[in-house]
């Protein structure tokens, strides 16, 4: 509980309007769905016979996030802003994406308006590194206060992977040294919804 109010206190205290505020943050949580993921694939079977496909894989699944920012802005309707969080690219799989996002509102970061984004970087799970991710979005904000503004976002986001291959014979992994290419690239859709300060 006193986690929640300290929390809520700095909300409170960094809602109030201050003369030339360039620091931002905030948070965004949204759901996707992810569609049409492809995998390209070229490695030697155990036997020394080389074997490279892609597949393509249509069924839907839908994966939500959730991530904060602190960001800063550079200029009257740009902000740059780091984004960290947790967020579904796959049915099993679960990352931690640390992006750097370009924000362009184009009548100012403190009116009303369309906007639009870009933003690179990687997911990572416990075991370290997972993906390289980017995303592009447009979207509406609407500012609460003179500080405080929701937007409403449309995003595409695109999450390159590298999933494990077996062998299809001894169904054993393949190892490192006999892959030349393992990537899935995962597509997403999302509709997220983001408070700033």
């Amino acid at each position: 509980m006193r986690r929640l109010s300290f929390i809520l206190l700095l909300l409170f205290a960094f809602s109030f309007p201050t003369e030339g505020k360039k620091v931002t943050f905030g948070c965004e949580w949204g759901s996707g769905i992810s569609y049409a993921n492809y995998h390209v694939y070229n490695y030697l079977y155990e036997n020394g016979r080389r074997h490279q496909g892609t597949e393509l894989e249509m069924a839907r699944r839908v994966n939500a996030n959730f991530m904060v920012h602190l960001g800063y802005d550079i200029s009257r309707i740009v902000n740059i802003a780091a984004y960290l969080g947790y967020e579904g690219i796959s049915d099993s799989e679960r990352v931690l994406p640390l992006t750097l996002r370009a924000t362009c509102c184009f009548k100012g970061s403190k009116a009303d308006g369309f906007l639009t984004y870009l933003d690179a970087g990687a997911g990572f799970n416990k075991e370290g590194y997972h993906a390289m991710m980017g995303r592009a979005g447009v979207g509406y904000r609407l500012c609460l206060t003179s500080v405080t503004n929701l937007d409403f976002i449309l995003s595409y986001r695109l999450a390159v992977t590298h999933p494990e291959l077996r062998d299809p014979d001894s169904r054993r992994p393949i190892n490192e040294g006999r892959i030349a290419s393992n990537n899935l690239f995962l597509n997403n859709i999302s509709f997220s919804i983001g408070l700033n300060f």
